[in-house]
């Protein structure tokens, strides 16, 4: 199927058959694009080659394709948890989040303790690490629900904007 059709316009089904020929082709070590030899000269679109299925930059509809992929490979389906199960990761994650920035603060104000990270870089990095996993959980919480959460995005960035009189939008 390639990128043919916008993945908006496919049913769950359709998806879940998608991700199954990627997963396949990966495997058998073809372009999950094209499906030729990631050597191939063959393919008109050889920068969509890969040797590994991911994204280089955030795309919520490609995060859900491969974030339910995953949880459902390799952890359970996503309607086994309710959407309070869900939520209350979702919240772990952000407790995560919250004590990473207490152990920033530790470290500027001189009060970390060996445990902690030992440098701003360190504390920057596990904030990061502990924020992905937020909205790593908020999106399997939206896939539980059928929220589109760009678009639950997009749309409350733009309300925002609109009601501060902001300029700024997002398409």
């Amino acid at each position: 199927m390639g990128y043919t059709v916008g993945i908006d316009e496919l049913s769950e089904e359709a998806i879940r058959k998608e991700l199954k020929e990627r997963r396949i082709a990966q495997i058998q070590g073809l372009c999950d694009y094209c499906h030729q030899p990631i050597s191939s000269q063959g393919c008109r679109f050889p920068e969509r080659h890969r040797t590994s299925f991911q994204i280089n930059r955030l795309d919520f509809k490609e995060l859900r394709i491969s974030n339910v992929f995953r949880c459902e490979e390799v952890f359970h389906l996503i309607e086994d948890w309710t959407p309070a199960e869900w939520a209350v990761a979702m919240a772990g994650e952000c407790g995560e989040v919250c004590n990473a920035v207490k152990k920033l603060r530790r470290l500027e104000d001189g009060t970390n303790t060996e445990k902690d990270p030992q440098t701003h870089l360190e504390c920057i990095n596990a904030i990061a690490t502990e924020l992905a996993d937020l909205i790593i959980y908020a999106d399997l919480l939206a896939a539980r629900l059928g929220i589109d959460l760009g678009q639950a995005v997009v749309d409350k960035f733009n309300a925002v904007s609109i009601l501060r009189k902001s300029t700024a939008r997002l398409v």
